[in-house]
This record gives structure tokens, C-alpha cells and sequence, in this order.
């Protein structure tokens, strides 16, 4: 019988680890079919229906929060324009939301930390013990016992602060709260750029559209001149020397004003990509004359040392040693001891418990011996670190400090190139009339009068160029000393009131008063200015 039975267990525990066995390799066969089924992940390229979607989804929201572009675009309605609706300004915008956002999320770091869980546990058999003498060694003659249900359940709520981790999110927050500063200055140093663009812009595109008539008109006039003499040519009324002579000198004139169009071709482009308008929109500029180019009521020692109050780049040196600063001070606070306070609410469904419900606390302290050995290496880092901010914020103040000097002198001589392309004009213009007066009706006449206004439209061009980049050296010169085209606090959401408050700003820099600074201006000797109108 003894023999029957133990066959009898041996052939079921055979069984049983067959069948467990069994179990094992399926379940190991299927954990390993998913992990590579979780690796093999191809690329998923869009289709060009989808990357079509996409761009045209792109492009009406490009253009969808835009107002109609009004019927005669000022150069304060420009910058406007360029303020409330240009992409690269709304993503510094998000940007600098982004960052205070952030500053709000660190707050909540410096709170306890709060936890709730519950579970399950379930065991197929109880947990049944046995114990043994601790004296003798021998088991205990006592029935196995067992105090656990096979099935129960566990929840807690209970708080923990750690004073290490409060430490770090403290000096976290302060280091994100002046990232926003960071962030504000970036944006101040992008609007002042976006400003400084659209007057040279809109300048430029005012330029083109004042010459893009008379260019049209004289290389038509050149061109039908051009066919005439071809025309002489080829019936031997006149010398093929003369004619051929006669045919280059209309040829150069006619290359001369296509390039003069060529360069004006872009300048309205660049407007429009400036203030979110689609390309090729038809824009009236209202530029029935040019503003004026006032002197800088400023010495160059008080325009230093508005720039070292006022410049973003200064600015953001300065809290970005700050931050450097704070780096140290949260690595040397990760050396110090770690406090831990812990407490809770715990509950277990275990029936054998006297109590199912009870509160926990503790607290616990704990220091890594061998990161005090790093001490000094840490030390010598977080110097070094705020020596290279500090060496990093001299060497900008140094290159504004350059930066005052190079556009106050690139100013005066944009001014004075300025008066000297007027002047220029004014005698080319002067000389086209009279020789327009006096012109004969023959070739050389011909040749004579649009040659003259060939060279007054270039002079033209060149006195709006030199005046786009006169305004350009201005808003330079704004931009090195950090002085804001809008006050604090002013917001974009009414184009008309938006407008309205860059046109007060224009006017007041043109008069030489700068608001946004508390130093008492000086009066420099002036250079000459020359103002002139547009012609249309």
C-alpha cells in the first residue's frame, strides 16, 4: 500500500510540475512575443494628402486673427500691425507666458507632499507559519497557525515633507521667477529689433512706391527710343556706328533702371512678412513726407550710462548671475543632512487585527558621508561658475558699451550721407527739367532726357535709401540704450488704440524726448538735417 501510494504522489507531482512547467514557458513565450512587439515600431511617414491638410491649415491660421490692412498704411500703423499680429513677436509672447506659468507650477513644489493609494493582496493558500525553540532548536510542537486573510485590502493618505527637497524647490522657484525677468527682456530686445525692421522697411517699400511709376515710365520711353534707333538702323538712315552708339548708351540706362526696380521689387514683401500680411497684398503707404531725423539730445557718457540702466542684454546678464548665483547655493544645500516627516492614515482589512484603522508618523534623518568629501570640488565649482557669469556680464556691458559709441557715430553719419543724397537729388531733379525743357525732338535729345532721368532716379533712390538707413541708425541707437518704444504695461489687443500710442511715441522721439529715461538731456550741437517730401 505504502508503495501504491507514493507511485500514486509521484506520478501527481510529475503531473503537476509538467502542467507548471507548461504554464511557465507559454507565459514566458508570451512576455517575450510582446517586448518584441513593442520594439519592432517602423516610422510612420505623412502621406501628401496629409502634409497638404496640414499647410493649409497652417496657412489660414497664419492669417485668421488679422485685421484688413486699412486704406493708407501709416508708419505707426506699420509697427502696430507688426506688434499685434507678427509670428516671431507671438512666440516670444508665449514664451515669456510660458516661463510665468512655470513660476506657478514651483509654488506647488514647495507644499508637503500628499498621497493617497489602496490596493489588493490575494494568496492562493493562507499564510500558514510554523515556529521553532529558540532554545533548544527544535520545532515547536504547536499546529501550524497562520494571522493573515488570503484576501485583503490596504489604503493610506498620509503626508510627507522633506526639508532637502523644500530647499531645492525653493531655489527653484527663485531661479524660474527670474527666468521670467530673462524671458521679458528677450522680449523687450525683440520688439525693439521688430521696430527697428519695419522703419527700415517701410521706408524702403515708401521709396518704392514714390519711384515705381517714373522708373516704369522711362524704361518704356527708353524702350520705345530703342526700337526707333533699331529701326534707323536697319533702313541706312543714319550711321551704324552712330546708331549702335546710340542703342548702347539707351541699353545701360535701361540695365541701370532695372536694377533700380530689382531693388525696390522686395522692399513691399518685406513689409508684408513684417506685419503678417500675405505677400503680395497691394499696400498704400501714407508717406506724404518723410519724418524728420532729430539730433540725440544726449551726451555719449549719459547715453552709456542709460544703456548699462536700460540695454535687455544688460539686463539679462544680471539675472542670469543671479541665477548662477542660487546654482551654488542649491548645490551646497544637497551636502546638508536630509530631514524626512512623514504622516498617515492607514487601513487593512485583515480580520486578525484588533485594530483596522490607525495613524503613522516618523521621522527620519539621513547624511551622505561621502558627498561631504566633495565639499571643497563643489566649492570651487560654484565659484568658478559665478566668476564666468560675472566675466560674461563684463564682457556684454563692454561690447554696449561699444555698441553706444559705433551707433551714435553711425547715425551722425547717416544723417550727413542723408543731406548730401538730398542734395544730390535736388540738382539731378533741377538739371532733368531743364534739359527736359530744352530737348529735341531728334535721338540725341531723346538720348539726352533719358539719360538725365535716369540719373535723377537713381539719385532719387539713393537719397531713400540713405534716408531708410538713417532710420534704421536711429532705431539702433533706441534699441543699444534700451529705451521702449511703448510704455509699461501698454497691450495689443486694439489696433486702433495701439496704433494711436506708437504714433505719440514716434512723435515724441522725433522731438527728441525720450520718456522711458529719468537723465536730464543735454543739447548737442546739431548736426544738419534736411527734411524732404516723397514724390510721387
Amino acid at each position: 500500500m505504502k508503495t501504491q501510494a507514493m507511485a500514486r504522489f509521484t506520478g501527481d507531482f510529475r503531473v503537476t510540475v509538467h502542467l507548471g512547467m507548461r504554464r511557465v514557458r507559454a507565459l514566458g513565450a508570451f512576455v517575450v512575443a510582446t517586448a518584441l512587439a513593442s520594439c519592432a515600431v517602423a516610422p510612420t511617414t505623412f502621406t501628401d494628402a496629409e502634409f497638404q491638410a496640414k499647410a493649409t491649415a497652417d496657412m489660414t491660421a497664419m492669417f485668421a486673427a488679422d485685421e484688413p490692412v486699412s486704406q493708407h498704411l501709416t508708419l505707426a500703423g506699420a509697427i502696430a500691425r507688426a506688434l499685434k499680429y507678427n509670428l516671431d513677436n507671438r512666440a516670444k509672447m508665449i514664451e515669456q507666458a510660458l516661463a510665468a506659468n512655470q513660476t506657478e507650477v514651483d509654488g506647488w513644489d514647495l507644499l508637503p507632499k500628499a498621497a493617497a493609494s489602496g490596493g489588493y493582496v490575494g494568496r492562493s493558500d493562507h499564510a500558514t507559519t510554523t515556529s521553532r525553540d529558540s532554545v533548544t532548536g527544535q520545532p515547536s510542537l504547536a499546529n501550524p497557525s497562520y494571522s493573515l486573510d488570503r484576501d485583503r485590502g490596504t489604503a493610506d493618505l498620509g503626508l510627507a515633507w522633506n526639508l532637502l527637497d523644500f530647499g531645492v524647490s525653493y531655489f527653484n522657484a527663485h531661479q524660474d521667477a527670474d527666468r521670467v525677468l530673462v524671458a521679458a527682456e528677450h522680449r523687450r530686445k525683440a520688439v525693439q529689433k521688430l521696430v527697428q525692421d519695419v522703419r527700415t522697411a517701410f521706408w524702403k517699400a515708401a521709396a518704392a512706391q514714390a519711384l515705381d511709376g517714373t522708373v516704369r515710365r522711362t524704361i518704356a520711353e527708353a524702350e520705345g527710343a530703342l526700337r526707333d534707333s533699331r529701326a534707323v538702323e536697319s533702313g541706312n538712315f543714319k550711321s551704324p556706328i552712330d546708331a549702335l552708339r546710340f542703342q548702347r548708351s539707351l541699353l545701360e540706362n535701361i540695365r541701370q533702371l532695372e536694377l533700380v526696380s530689382q531693388q525696390l521689387a522686395t522692399a513691399r514683401e518685406e513689409l508684408c512678412v513684417l506685419i503678417n500680411v500675405r505677400p503680395g497684398t497691394p499696400l498704400r503707404l501714407d508717406a506724404a513726407g518723410e519724418r524728420g531725423l532729430p539730433s540725440i539730445p544726449y551726451s555719449l557718457p549719459q547715453m552709456e550710462e542709460i544703456a548699462f540702466v536700460g540695454n535687455p542684454d544688460l539686463r539679462e546678464q544680471a539675472y542670469v548671475a543671479r541665477i548662477t548665483a542660487d546654482e551654488t547655493r542649491k548645490s551646497i544645500l544637497k551636502l546638508l543632512p536630509n530631514v524626512s516627516l512623514t504622516a498617515s492614515r492607514e487601513f487593512d482589512s485583515n480580520s486578525f487585527l484588533i485594530k483596522q484603522q490607525w495613524y503613522d508618523a516618523g521621522a527620519r534623518v539621513s547624511l551622505n558621508l561621502i558627498s561631504l568629501l566633495s565639499i571643497p570640488d563643489r566649492m570651487k565649482l560654484g565659484a568658478a561658475n559665478e566668476a564666468l557669469a560675472d566675466a560674461r556680464r563684463l564682457a556684454v556691458r563692454m561690447a554696449v558699451l561699444s555698441q553706444v559709441h559705433i551707433a551714435y557715430l553711425d547715425y551722425g553719419n547717416s544723417r550727413r550721407a542723408y543731406r548730401r543724397a538730398s542734395q544730390i537729388a535736388d540738382v539731378e531733379g533741377r538739371l532733368t527739367s531743364l534739359v527736359r525743357a530744352r530737348s529735341d525732338g531728334d535721338a540725341l535729345g531723346v538720348l539726352e532726357r533719358i539719360s538725365s532721368e535716369t540719373s535723377a532716379i537713381g539719385a532719387r533712390l539713393r537719397r531713400q535709401v540713405a534716408y531708410a538707413d538713417a532710420q534704421q541708425a536711429l532705431a539702433r541707437v533706441y534699441a543699444t540704450l534700451g529705451i521702449d518704444l511703448l510704455p509699461e504695461g501698454t497691450t495689443s489687443d486694439d489696433l486702433d488704440a495701439l496704433t494711436a500710442t506708437v504714433a505719440q511715441s514716434l512723435t515724441a522721439w522725433d522731438r527728441g524726448r525720450f520718456p522711458s529715461t529719468a537723465i536730464e538731456p543735454v543739447k548737442p550741437a546739431p548736426l544738419p538735417t534736411v527734411t524732404a517730401s516723397v514724390e510721387k
